[in-house]
């Protein structure tokens, strides 16, 4: 799984700044880039690589406009034999006609659309 091998090789650096004469250390989580997953979205799904039995299927629920959803149908693409299904309260006519570029983009990578 390239999530799983990805986010175990690569670690994201700390930096100093100086700011206002005291030294603040940021870790970098925003330069990960494996598989598509960036940032803080990347070491949030980290733990899926850990586990024995991966999903055949993995759910959410959100906004169509939302990152994670991106997040998420990228590492459920990267998982072979699952599938990401998503929940929206509805789908409204300019997103059904793919005019969103995660909501787009995630419908390419195979994500499936169910209105509550």
């Amino acid at each position: 799984m390239c999530l799983a091998a990805g986010l175990r090789r690569v670690a994201s650096p700390v930096t100093s700044v100086n700011i206002f004469g005291r030294e603040v250390f940021i870790k970098r989580d925003d330069i990960l880039n494996e598989c598509g997953l960036s940032g803080n979205k990347a070491r949030k799904f980290m733990h899926f690589s850990n586990l024995e039995n991966t999903p055949s299927v993995v759910g959410s629920f959100g906004g169509l406009q939302s990152n994670s959803m991106l997040a998420i149908a990228t590492m459920a693409s990267t998982i072979p034999g699952c599938s990401f299904v998503y929940f929206v309260k509805r789908t409204p006519r300019v997103f059904a006609e793919g005019n969103n570029d995660n909501f787009a983009k995630a419908i390419e990578l195979g994500m499936r659309v169910n209105a509550v």
